[in-house]
């Protein structure tokens, strides 16, 4: 996350894109002066806690830009002494400082929290939109990522779970408040799943996540946030954190998403599960590329299984084509490493092993398409 002026200088950001804008104000509610309030959910209560005042250095540096940035932030103690030692949950607004150790004060100290609650970070959210009110708000998870979960404590024991509807839950307060949150960003491993997506899709416009693995950059905020410009909407927001993870920090793939697109895309996935076999399923996830070496089937790129079954000519061949373009309807930008230079945008689960997985998964927010059933058809057939 250590980013040299140089670097920025050498890597120019993306050009500025059309996307979803957020909805107009209540009409009783002036616009606030504000255009962008951004949030960071950094939960450090886990062996991530040596990269937190690394990071809120980075934020220092990226508070030299148009928005204000908020945190809250809980450590854990045992890893480090740098900064303090403190451990607990704290609140913070970044003050623009380019200089080595974190300055911003602290604005609130809320004691030991579990970052993993959903009702925690509803109050935070809340706090956020009554103390930083603005026209368009971003949220940034800082944390451990397994696709179907974020946020893990390791004081407290909790993580927001995505399968049981948490992370929507989590959001719900501040939607029902003022509408979908402009963007949400993941700066933790294998959040960029379809089905993550389709959790977000009535709680968010635009998700940044990364399909693979993410190492110790993340995403550059201090190359994202000060390239903002006056009137830049969510996508190009979305667009400008992708580009400083894959472009700036190398990371090894990074995903924009407008989620509005994502509706045909999501259809197409159902209208898939009803036309394909179990079979035919299960020739297309073996040809297909996964983003994990180790867990393969849970993470396989959407585009390439779509693009594989779309080959074979079977019943459901056109369906996948169709699939594999609403996919890439959705797809606002992405950032790959040479690695991983089939990635598309987005994975989807495909691991039909174990029957509990299986069920937990036909539980999820995604549970109204036909995919749960497919894969339990395969499931059930051994494949």
């Amino acid at each position: 996350m250590v980013l040299s002026l140089l670097m920025i200088a050498c890597q120019a950001p993306p050009e500025a894109v059309s996307g979803p804008t957020h909805a107009d104000p209540t009409p009783d509610s002036p616009e606030p002066a504000r255009e962008w309030t951004i949030a960071i959910w950094l939960d450090g209560d886990n062996n991530l806690e040596t990269y937190v005042p690394h990071d809120m250095d980075e934020l220092e540096r990226a508070a030299y830009g148009p928005a204000t940035i908020v945190a809250q932030i809980d450590r854990i103690p045992g890893y480090m002494d740098e900064e303090g030692a403190w451990d607990g949950t704290r609140r913070y607004e970044f003050v623009a400082d380019d200089q080595h150790g974190p300055v911003s004060p602290m604005i609130e100290d809320v004691g030991e929290v579990d970052m993993g609650d959903p009702a925690a970070l509803s109050e935070f959210l809340l706090w956020t939109h009554e103390h930083y009110p603005a026209q368009h708000y971003a949220l940034v998870f800082w944390n451990h990522g397994g696709g179907f979960w974020i946020a893990s404590d390791d004081t407290d024991g909790g993580r927001i779970d995505v399968t049981n509807g948490e992370l929507e839950s989590a959001l719900r307060p501040l939607v029902d408040l003022r509408g979908p949150i402009d963007v949400v960003g993941f700066d933790a491993c294998n959040m960029g799943q379809w089905e993550v997506a389709e959790a977000l899709r009535g709680e968010a416009l635009t998700m940044v996540a990364s399909q693979a693995w993410v190492d110790g950059g993340g995403y550059a905020y201090d190359a994202a946030f000060p390239a903002i410009k006056p009137g830049d909407g969510p996508a190009v927001i979305a667009d400008l954190l992708a580009w400083s993870a894959g472009e700036i920090n190398g990371e090894l793939t990074q995903s924009a998403i407008d989620l509005v697109a994502l509706e045909g895309a999501s259809l197409a996935i159902d209208a898939l599960a009803q036309a394909t076999s179990a079979d035919t399923f299960a020739r297309g996830r073996a040809q297909a590329h996964s983003t994990d070496l180790v867990w393969d089937d849970f993470w396989i790129d959407a585009g390439s299984l779509a693009g594989r079954i779309a080959d074979f000519g079977d019943p459901g061949s056109e369906e996948a084509a169709a699939m594999r373009d609403a996919l890439d309807a959705s797809v606002i930008a992405t950032y790959n490493s040479p690695e991983l230079a089939f990635a598309t945008g987005l994975t989807v689960f495909g691991d039909t092993e174990h029957a509990s997985w299986v069920e937990r998964y036909a539980q999820g927010p995604w549970g109204w398409t036909g995919w749960d059933e497919l894969l339990a058809e395969a499931h059930d057939a051994g494949l």
